[in-house]
């Protein structure tokens, strides 16, 4: 680091006057010249010399110019362990609370306070996808996820370090990684090759992490459509209709003659039917194919069925009293079975005043008034004052237990009328045996009286 000065230049001897070489020497050696790097490694021993410490470099740049002293390294102080945070009150020391540990070892102070006031912030991430399979059901072979994603780095300084988009379906198992690219926003497109009938979930997985090292993962899911049946529309009614009060669906014994008529709605465009059925049975159990209506099949794809006008008619099913009707139809998924429609086939009585004793079943049946046994107890016959017998005709199944003449202050009257059986006809030309009761009077009332009766 010191040197001698050398004089090899007449001119560093400029104006030092005339000089012997003796005085010469003792100029040179008693001189307090500045010695600096550079110069030759010899120095008089007064001379005095500058030194560059840890840290320093010094250039000499000759006689004339400058001496340029610089840094070759940081002076700045750096903690050597970490430390540990101890305020009352609650206080702290930005993010740091009492009891911390900073990890401060090696690092500035300036460094300590940035990280003290700026902690990580987990990036703001979104991502969106939209597929096909969500609105169709039944895409078979490739289809298109189309993919939107962004993100916002919050944390203070600091820079994306990692991005990665994946991929699994059913939500379960492991992610497959389809991209790291840090794109933002991104944008792409990933191709999938579903089965037939899928119906898994697509998982897809967003992953941002930041370089002091916040992540954030949201994820998408596409879920797609599920099978839907055909909804089917089944009508039945009566043919032809019978006795007052009858409706397609309750109806006199016997009457068992349907026409049958509806229609199929497809609900997947990509699930053609292929065929339907109309089927019977008497216990919605054994099921039997109504004639003209088995396996039909559909050609194309049409999203409308109809079930043609179809007369269902049976002989042996006249003693039946409930026959159920559905439609079975066939698509390339499943097959569906529409709810049944229940056609109730009841015994009838027959009540009210006539000018006879009934001795026919067309006499009973002209009775004034009659209703299903399925009505509620009791029932009113209205007497009138024309006639003076009274009949009741019940299927042999049920008995009279009290009739009241609701007119003649709650009289009982259920002794006044005798019991004969009868065979009557049902709308099927069935003879079934009925009880007969009638009440004979020597003349008509004067007036309508109400006979209430009840019935087992």
């Amino acid at each position: 680091m010191t040197a001698r000065r050398v004089i090899d230049d007449h001119k560093d001897l400029d104006n030092i006057g005339s000089l012997t070489h003796v005085e010469i020497d003792s100029h040179v050696n008693t001189t307090p010249f500045v010695v600096t790097s550079g110069a030759m490694p010899f120095a008089p021993p007064t001379a005095r010399y500058i030194a560059a410490g840890s840290g320093i470099s010094i250039q000499d740049y000759g006689p004339g110019a400058g001496l340029v002293i610089s840094s070759t390294g940081s002076s700045s102080y750096v903690f050597p362990s970490d430390l540990t945070v101890s305020l009352t009150g609650g206080r702290t020391f930005g993010r740091y609370a009492s009891g911390e540990i900073i990890p401060a070892t090696g690092k500035t102070p300036a460094e300590v306070i940035l990280m003290a006031i700026a902690e990580p912030i987990a990036p703001t991430v979104n991502i969106t996808t939209s597929n096909p399979l969500t609105t169709q059901f039944n895409i078979n072979g490739p289809t298109s996820t189309t993919i939107s994603a962004s993100y916002v780095i919050n944390s203070m300084g600091a820079s994306v370090s990692s991005v990665s988009l994946e991929f699994r379906t059913g939500s379960m198992g492991a992610w497959a990684l389809l991209t790291n690219v840090q794109d933002n926003p991104f944008a792409a497109s990933h191709m999938f090759n579903a089965p037939s009938f899928f119906t898994s979930q697509l998982n897809y997985r967003y992953t941002v992490v930041d370089t002091q090292g916040a992540t954030t993962t949201t994820t998408s899911t596409i879920t797609p459509q599920s099978y839907a049946p055909p909804t089917i529309s089944l009508s039945i009614s009566a043919t032809p209709t019978g006795v007052t009060g009858e409706g397609p669906l309750k109806r006199e014994r016997g009457n068992t003659d349907s026409q049958i008529n509806g229609s199929i709605t497809r609900q997947r465009v990509n699930v053609p039917i292929t065929s339907y059925s109309v089927q019977y049975s008497l216990n919605n159990s054994v099921w039997s194919v109504v004639p003209g209506l088995s396996a039909v099949q559909v050609l194309g794809n049409p999203a409308l069925i109809t079930i043609p006008t179809t007369l269902h008619s049976d002989p042996t099913l006249v003693s039946e009293t409930i026959i159920y009707y559905r439609v079975v139809v066939d698509d390339i998924y499943a097959t569906t079975y529409s709810p049944p429609v229940i056609v109730h086939l009841l015994d009838t009585i027959w009540y009210g005043p006539t000018s006879a004793v009934p001795a026919t079943s067309s006499d009973v049946r002209s009775l004034a008034s009659h209703v299903f046994t399925d009505a509620a107890d009791p029932l009113i016959l209205n007497t009138g004052n024309v006639q003076r017998n009274f009949t009741i005709a019940l299927p042999q199944s049920h008995t009279v237990t009290e009739v009241v003449d609701l007119d003649a202050l709650n009289a009982v009257v259920t002794s006044n009328y005798s019991l004969t059986n009868l065979g009557v006809t049902d709308a099927g030309g069935t003879t079934r045996q009925y009880n007969i009761y009638t009440m004979t009077n020597a003349i008509p009332y004067t007036g309508n009286h109400r006979h209430q009766f009840k019935r087992t």
